[in-house]
């Protein structure tokens, strides 16, 4: 047994179950859902954590919370899965049902962006090989910056080799700033020019004008922008050539060995932000010193983007659980009169952290990426 399952009763009127699978650069996570209700979730990168882990199943775990529940589903019980998707090309921008010809096409595009497609497209085998008759929706991670202006999705390259390769930036961390969006309006705070600092395994920053994105960090792949926990960001490519051409690098390592991890030869956040505090401690300091000011530098382009800024929001596991990070982002700011309340940013709680004189405020979201699935998926009953 992987875990405690919630019991909760059969809708009336529906017969729907909906799994919601998000697969990350560092972690797997799935919720399971009987109409709005959640049933269970589980973080499988948690579990593998612990010393007498099982190997883990989908089709074990899906079996035992249906028992638990009563639920029979090859009778009354109809499962459609929702699983996140973080591809390059245009393709992947919009959510839809994934067929063979989704599956060949992500295939094709694996190259581009091993770390989380190499993972998905097991993940999609898992289910179609367990669950062949149940229905697995593509979310894209992408669809919320499809509208941007055309020259922010552009790069300066002949448009023959553009259209050729759909070389365009995409964006990411979609239902990521789609939760905060959500969350934010619920809680009436919401404000007209929002910035979304976005930094976890990976970083981004999207600019927010009237409840729409308006400009993102990263582009034709999760690799372009600001540097990340094993990611590099974006580099020169006369370095990249460089690097190619002497094979010390290939692009697996750019996502997987570099950012925190290459610079200090850790990726436990925690420890490299207590040793930063250090100043003998120098690879460490650099580390969180170069990250911050990357972050600095996207939030003031966000802000020429959207013309001034109202709030500024922050998710993600470092967004979210470092006090010191986002301290050092915010003292950039004061020249905007931003104030941070530092007790309230010492601790870690959801809602408003800056200072009640502040012209800039400051929020922290937990963000649900699960319950933005859920509602993708339910668009397709």
């Amino acid at each position: 047994m992987y875990m405690k399952v919630n019991k909760m009763p059969i809708p009336k009127n529906k017969n729907y179950i909906f799994i919601a699978v998000n697969i990350g650069s560092t972690s797997k996570k799935y919720s399971v859902y009987s109409n709005q209700e959640e049933i269970t979730s589980i973080n499988v990168s948690e579990l593998q954590k612990t010393k007498n882990h099982q190997s883990f199943s989908i089709n074990e775990f899906l079996k035992q919370t249906m028992s638990v529940n009563g639920f029979n589903i090859n009778k009354n019980i109809k499962l459609i899965f929702g699983i996140r998707i973080v591809a390059p090309g245009t393709f992947f921008t919009k959510h839809q049902i994934i067929n063979q010809r989704f599956l060949d096409k992500l295939k094709k595009a694996e190259p581009l962006d091993p770390i989380h497609i190499s993972s998905t497209i097991k993940e999609i085998n898992e289910i179609r090989k367990h669950f062949p008759n149940s229905k697995i929706i593509a979310v894209s991670d992408s669809k919320i910056h499809t509208n941007r202006p055309e020259y922010a999705k552009n790069y300066p390259l002949n448009k023959k080799l553009i259209k050729k390769f759909d070389l365009y930036k995409f964006g990411y961390h979609g239902l990521a700033a789609g939760s905060a969006i959500s969350q934010l309006k619920s809680k009436k705070i919401l404000k007209a020019k929002t910035i979304i600092c976005h930094l976890g395994g990976g970083t981004s920053v999207t600019a927010i004008k009237n409840g729409k994105s308006i400009e993102t960090t990263m582009g034709f792949s999760p690799l372009e922008g600001i540097m990340g926990v094993t990611r590099s960001g974006s580099l020169d490519p006369t370095i990249l050539d460089i690097l190619y051409k002497n094979k010390k690098i290939d692009l697996s390592k750019l996502y997987q060995y570099s950012g925190f991890l290459g610079l200090t030869g850790s990726s436990d956040l925690l420890k490299i932000t207590e040793k930063s505090k250090n100043r003998s401690n120098e690879n460490e300091k650099l580390a969180i010193d170069l990250y911050c000011y990357q972050v600095q530098k996207a939030v003031g382009s966000a802000i020429s983007q959207i013309k001034g800024v109202d709030l500024i929001v922050f998710t993600g596991g470092i967004g979210t659980g470092s006090s010191l990070i986002r301290k050092k982002i915010c003292a950039q700011f004061d020249y905007l009169n931003l104030k941070l309340d530092h007790k309230k940013n010492k601790y870690h709680l959801p809602g408003i952290i800056s200072d009640r004189y502040s012209k800039v405020k400051v929020a922290l979201v937990h963000i649900d990426e699960m319950q933005e699935i859920l509602k993708v998926c339910q668009n397709f009953i």
